[in-house]
């Protein structure tokens, strides 16, 4: 009975151990678990959907799905969070043509998560600066994004943690 008490009590102090370096490492990098809210990203996520985030220590590639906080980008809903995909990078020249997206005059291929074309917001073209990120909705049709308010500062932003842990792209 000595050995069984012995083997509990070993699991018990080293589960705990790693239990507390888990929730450090969970803190430190800052993650949380944010619920959608709205249809912007449907049908990659709808809306009450739970996703992590991870808020420090990134770097963003284009298709990931990121999270930032709306009232720096002129909305009204100042305690929202908007959640986006990236698609165009610091120094990319971003265009929207006849309701596609090109990348420094390259067309991207976006069938892999998205069922609508750009639509609204049609015709506009920027260059990104050094820390700046354009961002789109999936459902564009319905999505309030960079197309309206600009590029986001990479500052602002935190990596979503893929609901179907692969690359979106």
């Amino acid at each position: 009975m000595e050995k069984i008490e012995k083997i509990v009590l070993d699991i018990l102090i080293h589960g705990g151990i790693g239990m507390i370096i888990f929730i450090g490492i969970f803190f430190a990098i800052g993650i949380d678990a944010p619920d959608i809210r709205g249809n912007s990203m449907e049908p990659y996520f709808n809306n009450r959907d739970s996703v992590f985030r991870i808020k420090r220590f990134q770097n963003y590639d284009r298709c990931d799905t990121i999270i930032f906080d709306s009232s720096k980008y002129n909305t009204s809903d100042e305690d929202a969070d908007f959640i986006k995909r990236i698609i165009g990078l610091p120094n990319e020249k971003i265009t929207i043509a006849n309701s596609k997206v090109y990348i420094n005059d390259k067309l991207i291929n976006e069938t892999r998560f998205l069922n609508v074309s750009a639509g609204k917001n049609d015709n506009q073209s920027l260059i990104l600066g050094k820390d700046e990120y354009f961002v789109l909705g999936d459902n564009r049709l319905h999505s309030y994004d960079s197309r309206y308010f600009g590029p986001v500062n990479k500052k602002d932003l935190s990596k979503v943690i893929s609901k179907q842990g692969e690359s979106e792209c």
